[in-house]
């Protein structure tokens, strides 16, 4: 994240739930067509196929999403994604803490690691309308996704969210929820201690180290 973002968490101790219909990808939160064919198949009508795509549509309005990345090592590729400048962090968590910080919220919030898969193949169970949030396209498989989500019309959440929110803040505990923080490969020096001295002046006691993606493996 750019370093604006991060000093946003810490100063609000929250979480971003970002609304479906606001992300890049038009295909998010759509219904494959390998799930269609399997429609028609069990004695669906166009109609009702279509019909169904429409409300797909509208729950993109409604599902809110924070997304993580799942590896045991950095990737290259993520830094250059979602940094536009050499000034920014990543934060190192892991799923157990990340449960942990949401089950106390009075929102419900769901937690799945997103499949990557055929969009003109693949099939799944229409009835779930949270499937459409589980699969990607197999062109983002190397974000390796996991991902919080809301739906927003869910009884528990209707008090709670206003309709046509652009977005979802949820209260966490970032002690809980962070286990370090990365900075940059290629931040420079002053902007490494910057980070280091935020830390401290939020009072988070963990490390904050900068990533040596692009160290010389010759030294």
């Amino acid at each position: 994240m750019d370093f604006t973002k991060f000093i946003s968490l810490l100063e609000t101790n929250q979480l971003y739930f970002n609304r479906c219909d606001h992300f890049d990808d038009p295909y998010e939160g759509t219904v494959t067509q390998g799930t269609t064919h399997l429609m028609c198949d069990n004695g669906k009508t166009e109609q009702d196929i279509e019909s169904y795509i429409e409300s797909t549509k509208v729950w993109r309005q409604q599902m809110y999403v924070n997304c993580w990345c799942k590896s045991e090592h950095e990737s290259a590729a993520m830094w250059g994604l979602y940094l536009q400048t050499t000034e920014g962090v990543a934060i190192r968590s892991t799923s157990a803490r990340l449960a942990a910080v949401l089950d106390p919220t009075p929102i419900s919030v769901g937690l799945t690691e997103v499949r990557y898969v055929d969009y003109e193949r693949h099939a799944y169970n229409w009835g779930n309308i949270f499937h459409h949030y589980v699969y990607k396209r197999l062109s983002f498989r190397h974000e390796m996704e996991v991902r919080a989500v809301v739906w927003g019309i869910e009884e528990q959440n209707q008090p709670l969210i206003e309709a046509n929110a652009p977005h979802v803040l949820i209260d966490v505990d970032l002690p809980t929820l962070i286990e370090s923080v990365q900075i940059s490969p290629t931040a420079q020096p002053w902007f490494v201690d910057l980070v280091k001295r935020c830390v401290k002046r939020y009072g988070l006691d963990v490390p904050v180290v900068q990533s040596d993606l692009y160290r010389s493996p010759l030294t």
